[in-house]
C-alpha cells in the first residue's frame, strides 16, 4: 500500500494506523498518536513538505472522546498556525486488529 498520492501538486496520505515500525500496534494510549504523526511526517520530508503544508488532517479514533485532548498535544507539537482544517471522528474499530487510530492528511505543494 503507498503511504501517499500526489495528483495535481496535492499530496494525499491515509491509512497511517499508528502501528510502531516492526508492524506491531501499541497498547498505550498515546504511542498510536505519536506514531501515527511521526509516519505523517516521515512522508510529508520525502515529499519535501512539512506540517505547514497541511491543509486538512482526519484522524478516526476509537475512544476519541477520551483521548482527544492528547491527540490534540499530540498534534500542536507538529503543527503550528496557520492551522489547517482538522476532523476528529469516533469510529468503532478499524479492519487492522489492535489499531486504534488512523490519520488522514490533505497537504499543499505552494
Amino acid at each position: 500500500m503507498s503511504p501517499g498520492r500526489e495528483h495535481d501538486r496535492v499530496p494525499v496520505m491515509i491509512g497511517f494506523t499508528g502501528a510502531r515500525s516492526d508492524g506491531t500496534m501499541p497498547t498505550d494510549v498515546v504511542e498510536p498518536i505519536r506514531s501515527g504523526v511521526a509516519k505523517v511526517g516521515a512522508v510529508l520530508r520525502e515529499a519535501r513538505l512539512g506540517f505547514a503544508h497541511v491543509v486538512e488532517m482526519t484522524n478516526d479514533r476509537i475512544g476519541l472522546r477520551h483521548h482527544l485532548d492528547l491527540f490534540r498535544q499530540v498534534r500542536e507539537e507538529h503543527v503550528r498556525a496557520p492551522y489547517s482544517a482538522w476532523m476528529a471522528i469516533a469510529v468503532a474499530g478499524f479492519v487492522r486488529e489492535g489499531a486504534v487510530v488512523d490519520l488522514r492528511v490533505i497537504a499543499r505543494r505552494s
